[in-house]
């Protein structure tokens, strides 16, 4: 079918499922690979700073919202206001104490352990341990932020206290917390899992079925099946 380039207004052939896609995707269509890399390249001559309000050039391959990478993290010089950038303080209240009040969720990068993570002068700092001294606490060297509330990505300076290693240890055992539905990234209860097992044993592609049914991975039904996890039980 007949079209017209969006760019130079060149007429041209296309299929017309091609239209069809350009439409449903909201792509614009061009006569040439030209005309669509030339429109690409296009960048408005100036722009406004979305955090600063300095206005500058928007460089190649930037969505020109920020004039400088300072800007883009909130200020390399100010770590409090990046931190308080990346706090959701809607978090869900936590079950062991929950007169503490809401937990306040990091929202930035998590690592795999399940705590936040903030790069300050090129270093990798927890975000937790942070709030803690930014909120007036101190810690020792052999010290770390340990939780109250048991929510690894919780920032909240009166959810957190300084302790070590061994007082880590003992507040864990108290908690319950790397114990079945005690732990808070627990998907399944006990219940569940009893009866997981009690139709053992099981092939593949039941426990397929059994991951779609409850919402959780077949590597967490495996695991379950094989005892790598929920020990106790």
């Amino acid at each position: 079918m007949d079209r017209m380039c969006e760019r130079c207004g060149t007429s041209f052939k296309i299929k017309p499922s091609k239209v069809a896609l350009a439409e449903r995707k909201g792509f614009k269509l061009y006569c040439s690979q030209a005309c669509s890399a030339a429109t690409q390249r296009q960048r408005p001559s100036s722009a406004v700073c979305e955090r600063c309000g300095e206005a500058f050039a928007p460089a190649p391959k930037t969505a020109g919202r920020f004039c400088s990478r300072v800007c883009v993290l909130g200020s390399e010089d100010n770590p409090e206001a990046r931190f308080w950038a990346r706090v959701n303080k809607d978090g869900p209240p936590p079950l062991r104490h929950p007169e503490l009040g809401n937990c306040w969720v990091w929202t930035g990068v998590i690592e795999v352990q399940g705590y936040g993570r903030l790069r300050i002068d090129g270093k990798s700092i927890k975000a937790h341990r942070l709030s803690f001294v930014l909120h007036g606490g101190e810690l020792d060297d052999d010290q770390g932020a340990l939780h109250h509330c048991d929510r690894r990505a919780c920032v909240r300076p009166t959810h957190l206290y300084a302790g070590d290693h061994w007082s880590n240890q003992e507040d864990v055992a108290e908690a319950g917390t790397r114990k079945g539905a005690g732990n808070p990234n627990a998907r399944l209860t006990e219940e569940q899992v009893l009866a997981i097992r009690a139709r053992l044993p099981l092939e593949w592609g039941e426990m397929t079925e059994i991951a779609r049914t409850l919402d959780v991975t077949v590597q967490a039904i495996f695991d379950i099946v094989h005892r790598k996890t929920w020990t106790h039980l």
